[in-house]
């Protein structure tokens, strides 16, 4: 039987499974002739009273974004499957299977199965479908709800008396559903059908979070990776720096020479930025001429020193406008950084926006 990692991690499964086993047979009609027995009125109300109070204090913690929003991923050479399974025989052996086409991670806790696709994002995931605690399906709606990336598809690897489940297991959202014993080849040929699936769905999802003219990741992007930061921040006590960044004077280079040089403005600075950041940094066109870099980790004086490397390689690096002409691209920037009055995304934000602007009117001065 599957050991969980601490006492927390048992009870929140426990219930999580209590919980979803009473809705699962509630919708089933299964409690509906419970519901008008007197004696169990008043258990009932209670029962709904405090499913509301649980949720508002869950509700109330702030949920942490996924990590690592800025590693937008694409299709590897060598896809990434996540293989769950209680059994450590069938564990080992559907791993083995695996070894020469994909790279394979194995785990026989399917809770840490979701925090290893969180944190090594897989293109997909096989599992078995009866295991303690959380089983295939539950695997299927906890990978769903832990991050902001679709969830990989799940191929359930199952027993011959499992096979009745196929149907439910399929219009639950189980990408596909293998009953042993079955040859190498066709599990391969499934789990490939599966990746190319996943990898889709990936490159549709990074879409979404990308600046089509800068390749930068977007707004929506910075709001969940400032979330995570803070997150982080606030747990581990390290400090976060946000600058917020304004290219000087595009107006005046898409009056003078055009649009089209305002755009290879835009995107010199994107490169700029994108060339001094460390991997851990988040670089994000936030629209028009802005920008903003977060940076975990990072204290003010360490964030302008960055900054002020990114307007170096701009000065080295000046924009062709047309006719052989070419002009130097500048930028203004505001930095902020997480302290006792400063400790949301929203203040971050506007303390950063106020930074900005305290540059651009010393040098309008």
């Amino acid at each position: 039987m599957t050991e969980y990692t601490s006492a927390a991690e048992r009870h929140l499964v426990a219930l999580w499974g209590a919980v979803r086993d009473a809705y699962t047979l509630m919708q089933r009609g299964g409690l509906d002739a419970h519901f008008h027995d007197p004696q169990l009125v008043g258990l009932i109300k209670s029962l709904s009273k405090d499913l509301r109070l649980l949720s508002d204090a869950i509700h109330a913690r702030e949920q942490p974004a996924p990590a690592a929003v800025e590693r937008l991923r694409t299709a590897d050479s060598r896809p990434r499957v996540l293989v769950v399974d209680d059994s450590p025989h069938s564990l080992t052996a559907t791993a083995n299977l695996l070894r020469d086409d994909f790279d394979v991670t194995a785990t026989s806790v399917a809770t840490h199965g979701v925090k290893l696709a969180r944190e090594q994002a897989c293109d997909a995931v096989v599992t078995a479908l009866r295991m303690p605690g959380v089983d295939g399906l539950a695997l299927l709606d906890l990978l769903r709800v832990s991050s902001m990336s679709p969830a990989p598809p799940l191929l359930v690897v199952a027993d011959q008396r499992d096979a009745p489940s196929r149907r439910p297991a399929l219009e639950r959202g189980v990408f596909d559903f293998l009953v042993r014993p079955f040859e190498r080849e066709e599990l391969i040929a499934r789990l490939q059908s599966a990746v190319l699936h996943g990898q889709e769905l990936q490159r549709e999802h990074n879409l979404q979070l990308t600046d089509e003219l800068t390749g930068l990741l977007n707004r929506r992007a910075l709001n969940i990776a400032l979330r995570d930061a803070l997150h982080k921040s606030a747990e581990m006590g390290m400090p976060v720096a946000l600058a917020l960044v304004d290219q000087d004077g595009l107006k005046g280079i898409n009056d003078r020479y055009g649009h089209a040089a305002g755009d290879r403005a835009i995107v010199a600075v994107a490169r700029a930025l994108s060339a001094v950041r460390r991997s851990t940094d988040v670089v994000v066109r936030q629209g028009g001429d802005e920008f903003a870099v977060l940076m975990p980790n990072t204290t003010i004086d360490g964030a302008h020193r960055m900054l002020e490397r990114a307007e170096a390689e701009l000065q080295q690096h000046p924009i062709d406008v047309g006719d052989g002409r070419k002009t130097h691209v500048h930028m203004s920037f505001g930095i902020a950084s997480c302290n006792a009055s400063v400790t949301t995304a929203e203040a971050l934000l506007a303390a950063a926006d106020t930074a900005l602007y305290a540059m651009k009117r010393q040098k309008a001065a």
